[in-house]
C-alpha cells in the first residue's frame, strides 16, 4: 500500500511556484498598473521638448497636450497588456497540464529542431523516452491522485539532472521524452541507466514496491532531419525490446 503521507506530503510541496520552479499551469506576468494621468509639470516638460514657446501654452493647448499624453499612455499600456497575455498563451499552449514541462505538441517541435541541428551541424544528439510504469500502477492500486505524485516527482528527478540545452517533455500517458542536444547515443544510454537508478530508488515513485521495477526506458540516436514521430518510434521500438 502506499505511503499516503508521503504522497500527500510531496504534493503540497510540489504544487506551489511559478513556472520552472514549481508545478502547475503558467501563471500571467505581471503588468504594471494602468498609468496616472500626467501632471502640469510633466504637460509643460512635453511642449518645452515638442517645441512650443511657454508662452503659447494657453489652458486649451495645455488640455489638448494632456488628453494626446492620457490617449498614448493608455494605448502603451493596452499594448504592453495585450504583449504579456500572447507570451502567456504561447507558454499555456506548451505547457504540459500537470508537470512544469513541455506537453506532446511542444515536445515534438523541440525534437524536430533538434534534428535540423544534427543536419546542419553533423554534431550528434539522442532521444530518451522513459515509462513510468509505476505511475499506471499507482493508479490502479491507489488512485490518480497518487499517480499524479508519480508523475510530479519523476519529473523533478529528470529535469534536475539535465543541462540547461536538453529538453524535456510529457509524452502521454505515463511517458516522459527527453532530448539530450549534443549528446550521442553511447552517452545517452549511460544517462538512461542512471536516471532509472534516480527513478528506481526515489520512495514516492518506488511505492513500496520492491520487487517491481517502476520503470523502463529507451534511447534513440537523433539522425539528420529525421521526422519527430519516427524519432519517437525509434526510441520507443528500442524501449519495448529492453
Amino acid at each position: 500500500m502506499a505511503d499516503i503521507l508521503e504522497v500527500d506530503n510531496f504534493i503540497s510541496l510540489g504544487l506551489r511556484g511559478d513556472p520552472g520552479e514549481g508545478y502547475g499551469r503558467p501563471r500571467p506576468r505581471k503588468v504594471r498598473p494602468r498609468p496616472r494621468p500626467r501632471s502640469p509639470e510633466q504637460i509643460k516638460d512635453v511642449a518645452q521638448v515638442m517645441g512650443i514657446p511657454a508662452g503659447e501654452l494657453s489652458p486649451l493647448v495645455h488640455e489638448a497636450l494632456s488628453l494626446m499624453m492620457a490617449e498614448m499612455d493608455g494605448l502603451r499600456h493596452e499594448l504592453e497588456v495585450s504583449h504579456k497575455h500572447d507570451e502567456y498563451i504561447y507558454q499555456l499552449a506548451d505547457s504540459h497540464p500537470l508537470m512544469p514541462v513541455y506537453n506532446r505538441r511542444a515536445f515534438r517541435r523541440e525534437l524536430t529542431k533538434a534534428a535540423a541541428h544534427v543536419k546542419r551541424t553533423e554534431t550528434p544528439s539522442s532521444l530518451l523516452i522513459l515509462d513510468i510504469a509505476e505511475g499506471r500502477r499507482a493508479k490502479m492500486r491507489d488512485g490518480a491522485r497518487v499517480r499524479d505524485a508519480v508523475m510530479l516527482r519523476a519529473a523533478e528527478i529528470v529535469k534536475e539532472d539535465l543541462d540547461a540545452i536538453d529538453v524535456l517533455g510529457g509524452l502521454g500517458g505515463d511517458s516522459l521524452g527527453v532530448i539530450l542536444n549534443v549528446v550521442a547515443e553511447d552517452a545517452a544510454r549511460e544517462k538512461g541507466c542512471r536516471l532509472a537508478g534516480m527513478l528506481g530508488g526515489d520512495p514516492v515513485i518506488r511505492q513500496g514496491q520492491q520487487s517491481i521495477p517502476p520503470l523502463a526506458w529507451g534511447a534513440a540516436a537523433i539522425g539528420p532531419g529525421e521526422d519527430a514521430e519516427f524519432l519517437l518510434d525509434k526510441a520507443d521500438q528500442d524501449l519495448r525490446q529492453a
